[in-house]
């Protein structure tokens, strides 16, 4: 079996080991040659104290230029470093570090300084990555603000015209309702979204089953218009999670398949929720329009929305909380659709938070 390679090829720690011992015995060295030459050749041995003060001399100019040599070897890498570091702290975070190259070295960094600098050059590529998502982001939550905010403008200024016909004001005033609804529901998002960041949450235990139930009443005037058929089958499932969150996955999730599904079927969704040893899962499945692949590698970004979903109402950004709010609880998410059959998610949670 192979070894692994080393991580650090040389270590700082001997490279100063290294410098010391080998200047300390070449001074001493060249101390006692040129002791002897001066003695030999020049001096008599009556001058064996000048000869040791000349002798010491020549050691420590020498020694001192190799220590500078060596210490030029050392901080020149650090002062890049530096360098690179304010100009990251004055928002320039296209800078990289270039590392030299050793052809035949196996170890993955030369030194400790070496695994620094590439340290800091992922660091500089995740936050230019970072930068970019939250500028997309911006941009996003800018878009889709202008667009009901626009919608309640006009709306607002057709309603100042006093010839408006009492009907028609109330159709406009029904679509104004709709669009407060809409951007509402945007802004509950984008602080969903916020707080499962930095929010504080308390762990307790939960009955899962009695969330699902409680999740299938919350939504039970969209699927009973659609005249959806449900199967629902759990046992008593308790958790150790966080419920707001728990819940959140619940309502997105549910709420996803009974948009897309198709009133067509015995039965048009299924929800089932089992235990196995340590761990709790919970499938939901409909037999609604399906995803291709393309969709279902995007579906967790925010604000992406599928061509077939433009004409639902939402933003895109359900799913993303559904994302966030597993990696908070330690589940696992797993999505299985055919285009033109339907979906599948399943979410594995462990018993409890601490086991994740």
């Amino acid at each position: 079996m192979d070894k692994p390679p080393k991580e650090l090829a040389f270590s700082l720690r001997y490279y100063f080991v290294w410098v010391f011992c080998s200047i300390l015995i070449f001074s001493c060295l060249i101390g006692i040659l040129l002791a002897a030459l001066l003695n030999y050749y020049i001096l008599s041995s009556h001058d064996i104290h000048l000869i040791a003060a000349i002798a010491c001399f020549i050691s420590i100019v020498i020694g001192f230029l190799c220590i500078w040599y060596g210490s030029i070897y050392l901080t020149r890498p650090i002062s890049q470093l530096n360098d690179a570091v304010t100009r990251v702290s004055k928002g320039d975070l296209s800078v990289q570090i270039d590392r030299r190259k050793y052809p035949h070295q196996k170890a993955a960094f030369h030194n400790e300084i070496d695994e620094l600098a590439h340290n800091f050059n992922t660091m500089t590529k995740d936050l230019q990555q970072i930068e970019i998502m939250r500028q997309e982001f911006i941009s996003n939550v800018s878009h889709e603000l202008k667009t009901p905010v626009a919608s309640l403008s006009g709306i607002s200024e057709i309603l100042l015209d006093k010839t408006v016909p009492e009907k028609e004001q109330q159709e406009l005033l029904e679509l104004m309702q709709s669009e407060t609804k809409r951007l509402s529901r945007l802004c509950d998002d984008l602080l969903n979204l916020s707080r499962l960041e930095k929010g504080d949450y308390q762990v307790q235990s939960v009955r899962i089953d009695e969330q699902l139930r409680h999740a299938l009443i919350l939504l039970a005037e969209k699927w009973q218009d659609k005249e959806l058929q449900i199967d629902f089958q759990s046992d008593a499932v308790t958790l150790e999670t966080i419920p707001d969150l728990c819940m959140q996955i619940w309502t997105n999730l549910i709420d996803n398949a009974i948009k897309y599904s198709k009133p067509s079927l015995p039965v048009d969704l299924s929800i089932f929720c089992e235990e196995h040893d340590n761990m709790v899962e919970v499938i939901i499945r409909d037999k609604g329009i399906g995803m291709s692949d393309a969709v279902k590698h995007r579906m967790f970004e925010e604000f992406y929305q599928a061509e077939s979903s433009h004409s639902q109402q939402g933003y895109g950004l359900g799913l993303t909380i559904v994302k966030k709010i597993s990696q908070r609880l330690g589940a696992k998410l797993a999505v299985d659709s055919i285009l033109g059959e339907g979906t599948e998610v399943v979410v594995c949670f462990p018993k409890s938070m601490s086991e994740s």
